[in-house]
């Protein structure tokens, strides 16, 4: 399914429904709570108790003895954030410009801290042709049985929410498609260094200029914008190496749990997940740099998703 797919939409007084609605979904408006993570299979349940709601717990890797002593993060240790998130996928645009604005102040607040960002694939919708060339609204409407006015409405809204965070939004003319090349191109340019610019560049071009975001043509132009050599970029398009890269990461999301976006991992121990407020990307940064080895790993929940189903929001 596409990323413009079905929202689940939670009311204060009712259960969950699906609605018909494409990835321009508002945020929760609450604040998320921690829970361990990342999971593992449920053990057997204890009398009373099912497994889908028995919730068990472990580390993605055997943690650290505990020596109440958290590592510093220096350039040979520095911390890890992994964002695993889709070029398509709007709230991992808006989430980008939240995280990012907590990692400044972080930055700020303690700049003997080293940090490394990893970009990790996540395709909403693996089956999608290279490009879809019907508008997005008359597509939405088709596939969801929605009028194209109200489909016209709900890209409003997302747009509303991405000026919040100082991005401009023309749904209108995005032309979506197939993103795995560009997740490709995102894995050759972190090798030179240029991941996050290549992943900026790639979401600016399918939410604000209309690019053909599954055109080969198209992005490899991109990828010279943001200074990758254009052979390399075309190497990176016709490589296994790139392939099975995001493979990888695709595989790696399903081991640890992630079943939206976007979601950041800090040093394989803390996970957050959805287009969070900055406060609360600020406060997860925090609770990593004092995470001690042996503590319990955790999570944060929010709506603000995107899965393959679509986007989650709450009212």
């Amino acid at each position: 399914m596409s990323p413009a797919a079905a929202c689940s939409q939670r009311s204060p007084t009712g259960p969950s429904t699906t609605i018909a609605t494409p990835a321009t979904c508002a945020p929760s408006k609450n604040s998320p709570k921690p829970k361990p993570w990342p999971p593992r299979a449920p053990s057997a349940s204890t009398p009373g108790e099912s497994a889908a709601n028995k919730t068990n717990f472990a580390p993605a890797k055997a943690p650290a003895a505990n020596t109440g002593i958290a590592k510093p993060h220096t350039p040979e240790n520095p911390m890890l954030i992994e964002i695993w998130s889709d070029v398509v996928c709007p709230w991992c645009y808006i989430g980008k410009r939240r995280f990012e604005s907590a990692l400044s102040d972080f930055r700020i607040a303690h700049p003997e801290v080293e940090v490394e960002i990893a970009w990790r694939s996540f395709e909403l919708d693996p089956n999608a042709p290279p490009q879809r060339t019907e508008p997005m609204a008359e597509h939405l409407a088709k596939k969801y049985g929605m009028s194209v006015a109200r489909a016209r409405e709900i890209q409003t809204q997302v747009s509303d929410a991405a000026r919040d965070e100082g991005l401009t939004f023309h749904l209108d003319t995005a032309k979506s498609g197939n993103t795995f090349n560009a997740h490709r191109l995102i894995h050759a340019a972190q090798k030179a260094g240029l991941g996050d610019v290549m992943k900026e560049r790639l979401l600016k071009a399918y939410f604000t200029e209309g690019k053909a975001i599954g055109d080969p043509q198209e992005i490899l132009a991109l990828a010279e914008e943001v200074g990758l050599e254009r052979g390399e970029a075309e190497r990176a398009l016709n490589d296994d190496a790139t392939s099975r890269a995001v493979r990888e990461d695709q595989a790696l999301a399903g081991e640890l749990g992630i079943r939206g976006v976007p979601f950041f991992v800090i040093d394989r121990r803390l996970g957050i997940s959805g287009a969070q407020p900055p406060a609360t990307f600020l406060q997860v940064l925090e609770d990593a740099l004092h995470h001690h080895p042996g503590d319990t790993p955790a999570t944060t929940e929010d709506d603000a998703t995107c899965t393959d189903e679509g986007c989650a929001v709450e009212s």
